[in-house]
């Protein structure tokens, strides 16, 4: 999926953001990072906080935070 296209206000979900392999299915999200490592680093305030929204199962993340998040590691590798 192309998230270039989307609006930065796009909601996703911890599927969408985090990659994973799961029973020799590899699933790509926008992120390299498992759902253990992301969930561990929002904890810890290192990757964008999540949102819970009333009535709405599970917890969505803001396009626009991620990217910038991602655009900002990639800038402390160089």
């Amino acid at each position: 999926m192309d998230y270039t296209a989307l609006p930065r206000e796009t909601h996703l979900s911890l599927a969408e953001v985090s990659t994973s392999n799961k029973r020799g299915r590899e699933h790509k999200g926008i992120t390299t990072l498992s759902p253990q490592t992301i969930r561990r680093m929002e904890k810890r305030g290192l990757f964008p906080a999540s949102r819970a929204y009333i009535g709405a199962k599970g917890r969505y993340y803001i396009l626009g935070e991620v990217l910038d998040w991602l655009d900002q590691q990639n800038a402390n590798v160089i």
